[in-house]
This record gives structure tokens, C-alpha cells and sequence, in this order.
């Protein structure tokens, strides 16, 4: 079975001391968890899919609270693995060089096609089948974990890394990171995408509304030292039309925030929203991948009377039309640059909106980029947000307000690590 994509790795610079200067040695600690305001309404189909995994699950004896689908694209088709949990936590550890990623699931349960069982014993290391029922292998399990290991190198990297921002992105005033992609091929006119993609504009001026307890309540965060990224204005750069018969200077007070209307001097207009793609203009050259653009024109009667200029992100040879089919709000601490929150929706941005209610990135492909996890449900379903709960680099009791406590034991060991990696270095080349 061929060897499928492993959930995107990290770009931090361009030598391997850079990389070690990225994040001190460290041990973070996330749990998912039911949100309690955003809520979605599955498809029909996703219905239909959930009804058969709690049949399946019941039949071997499973009842998980919570219930997900994991499904691999091809092309036209998915093939998809019920896997259920009460309780989902996220560990990453890093020595600055490399990270694992280790998913620990409470009262897990996994059910696949039988003709699939390659497929998802390949992405789930070290899963096996429990025994069989009407055709679907299953497993279940008090806890189970998966963990992968992610080199931190620019050889290495496929994707965005989640988990905590450059450091060269905290000094700047907003930067841009990829939350993850839809692998749902489609067509828009006559060009073709593999599927769409969520980009999160994170604004450092912009402060969460709420503060994070850390470590058991020891540590504060105060919300006046993070950093919110939102996808909610992540779509099209531009829309070029005409005017006539009205009234240019009221079309131009009605204009929201933070669009901005352009007039060409000849009748020909644009409403341009350029901020996503101005800060990706400032971090692109350590981004593992690509914003470009495509002009998308309506004509009638052989003549253009508008055009659309739509975001396209290019990534591992694919193509991506920006889109926030599936809107995130993602919050960093601007002080160590770690990803303190992971939740679905967006400020002033409806749930609703959310169509395939899936789980928060970085776990969105998590198993990689043809791969999509989503949680099932029917009525109106929870979604589930991802917040960080341990982290060896804020220690002590943080005043409030204060820039808090950070590890600055694990800073100084960072950069002798990345000195000794030099001076060896410098040696090799003298020989």
C-alpha cells in the first residue's frame, strides 16, 4: 500500500542552528474538547454516516461520546474509518530539532471496511483489528496512542506547522499560517482545484477575550499578551466590475472594513481586500508554500462586466482555491509564540457557516493532506476546539497583566545548542 503523506512538518528557517532557535526543548500538553456555543448541522450524508457508526460501535460493545470520521480522498471517492473517543489528548515534545506528536484516545473505538484495513492500519501506526463484523474490521481499547515524529527542517517540511510561530513572525505586526486544506476536487469554470484551503490571518494587535490557565492553575496567560488569527476575510483578493447609473460616491461609503474601493478612471472599479496577501508577502520566503492568484471573469454578450481575483495556494503540487469553507479562530501567545487555542468559527462569523464540523487543525490532517477528519453528529452537533492545558515554558505564577514566565533555562540551552552546531560546523570546514 503506498506510503500516504504524514501531517505537515515545519519551516523555520534555512540552517539547522535557525531551527534549533525556533523553540527551546519543551513539552506541551492540548485536550480537545465540546465547545459550548458553536454548534453545526451535519449533512445528510454525515447523518447517515454517524447512525451506521453507532450501529457498528454497539454491536461490538463500544458506546464513545464521541464519534469522527476519518477520510482518505481519491479523487472522486472517499474511503472513510468510524474512530470514536470520550476524551482526546494532544502531546508535543520537541528537543528543538525534532517534535513528536502524540495522540492519546480514552475509550477508543475504530471500526473500516475490511477492503480499507490497509489503508488505516497504515495511518494509524501500531492499530490493529480487534475481530470483524458485517464486513467492517474494528478495534477497541480503554486508551490507545498514535504518536508520529516530525523532523523540524527545511528538507523535511510539506506544510504549516500549528503549534507555535517563528520568531521572526512575532516581531512582525500580523503574519499569515495555513490551517489546513479540504480535499474535495471541483471545478470553477475551466480551471480545476484539488480542493479548497483555510488561511488564518493572525493579527498581533488583535488580544483574545479571554485568559488561559496552564499547568493546573499555576500559570496565567493573560489574554492582554496573545495574538488572534481568524479566517474570515480569507477569500477572494479582489472583485473588478462596472458602475453605471448610480451614485459612485455612496457605493463608496458603503464599503466595509477592511475592504477598500478602487477606481480605475474609467468606469471600471474594484473592491480589493489586500491584507491577507500583503502579510504573506512579508513571511513568504519561510512558507513551505505558495499564495498566488487566479482571475476568475463573468461575460454576457461577449462583453466582461465583472471578474472575481481569487487567493490559490499552492502546496506539495496541488492547488487550493482560498476559501474558509470550515472557519477557525487560532490564538498564540505573542511571548513564547505558542498555539494556546484552536476552536471552529470565527468572531462575528456565524457556525453555521461550518459545513463539514471538522476537527480543529493542526488535527484537521493530521494523517495528511488527502486526508480529512470531521466529527458526526445529527441535529445540531458540538464542534470541538483544541486548548493547550500544560507547557513546560511558562512556569510560576504570572502577574496579572504581565508578560508572564517563560523558561529562560530552556532559552540558553537552545542557544548553546545551535552554538555548539556551529562551531562544529566551522571545524568540518577547516579540515
Amino acid at each position: 500500500m503506498r506510503a500516504l503523506p504524514l501531517f505537515p512538518t515545519l519551516l523555520v528557517a534555512l540552517a539547522l542552528a535557525s531551527a534549533v532557535c525556533a523553540l527551546p526543548p519543551a513539552r506541551l500538553k492540548y485536550e480537545v474538547l465540546a465547545t459550548t456555543q458553536e454548534r453545526f448541522k451535519p449533512t445528510p450524508s454525515a447523518i447517515a454516516m454517524y447512525r451506521e457508526a453507532r450501529r457498528v460501535f454497539g454491536a461490538v460493545n463500544a458506546s464513545p461520546l464521541f464519534v469522527t470520521s476519518l477520510c482518505v480522498s481519491r479523487g472522486g471517492y472517499a474511503e472513510c474509518a468510524f474512530i470514536g473517543f470520550d476524551k482526546l489528548e494532544v502531546i508535543v515534545e520537541t528537543d528543538g530539532r525534532a517534535a513528536s506528536v502524540t495522540l492519546a484516545l480514552y475509550n477508543f473505538a475504530a471500526a473500516y471496511r475490511e477492503e480499507y484495513r490497509g489503508v488505516f492500519e497504515g495511518l494509524l501506526p501500531g492499530l490493529e483489528a480487534f475481530g470483524t463484523f458485517e464486513g467492517y474490521a474494528y478495534s477497541v481499547a480503554g486508551a490507545t496512542a498514535f504518536t508520529k515524529v516530525f523532523q523540524l527542517d527545511p528538507a523535511g517540511a510539506a506544510g504549516e506547522w500549528l503549534f507555535w510561530l517563528r520568531p521572526e513572525e512575532l516581531k512582525l505586526n500580523a503574519t499569515v499560517v495555513l490551517a489546513h486544506v479540504l480535499p474535495i476536487p471541483y471545478a470553477l469554470e475551466q480551471l480545476e482545484f484539488n480542493g479548497s484551503a483555510n488561511v488564518v490571518y493572525v493579527n498581533m494587535s488583535q488580544v483574545g477575550g479571554v485568559s488561559y490557565e496552564l499547568n493546573g492553575g499555576a500559570v496565567v496567560v493573560d489574554r492582554s499578551r496573545t495574538a488572534v488569527g481568524s479566517s474570515r476575510y480569507s477569500t477572494r483578493y479582489a472583485s473588478v466590475f462596472k458602475l453605471k447609473g448610480l451614485d459612485v460616491e455612496q457605493v463608496k461609503r458603503m464599503v466595509p472594513e477592511p475592504f477598500r474601493f478602487v477606481d480605475f478612471g474609467n468606469g471600471t472599479y474594484a473592491l480589493v481586500c489586500s491584507y491577507v496577501y500583503d502579510a504573506y508577502e512579508r513571511v513568504k520566503d519561510a512558507k513551505p508554500w505558495k499564495l498566488t492568484k487566479v482571475r476568475l471573469a463573468l461575460v454576457h454578450e461577449g462583453e466582461e462586466v465583472s471578474a472575481d481575483i481569487e487567493g490559490v495556494v499552492e502546496l506539495a503540487g496541488a492547488r487550493y482555491i482560498v476559501s474558509p469553507l470550515e472557519p477557525v479562530t487560532l490564538v498564540y501567545d505573542r511571548v513564547t509564540g505558542v498555539l494556546l487555542e484552536s476552536s471552529p468559527g470565527t468572531p462575528a462569523l456565524p457556525a453555521f457557516l461550518t459545513t463539514f464540523g471538522v476537527l480543529p487543525p493542526p488535527l484537521t490532517n493530521f494523517f495528511g493532506f488527502d486526508t480529512v477528519w470531521s466529527v458526526l453528529g445529527e441535529g445540531e452537533a458540538p464542534l470541538l476546539s483544541l486548548k493547550l492545558v500544560e507547557s513546560s515554558l511558562h512556569k510560576g505564577e504570572e502577574r496579572l497583566g504581565g508578560p508572564g514566565s517563560v523558561d529562560t533555562t530552556a532559552h540558553a540551552a537552545a542557544l548553546l545548542a545551535a552554538a555548539a552546531l556551529l562551531a562544529a560546523a566551522a571545524g568540518v570546514r577547516r579540515k
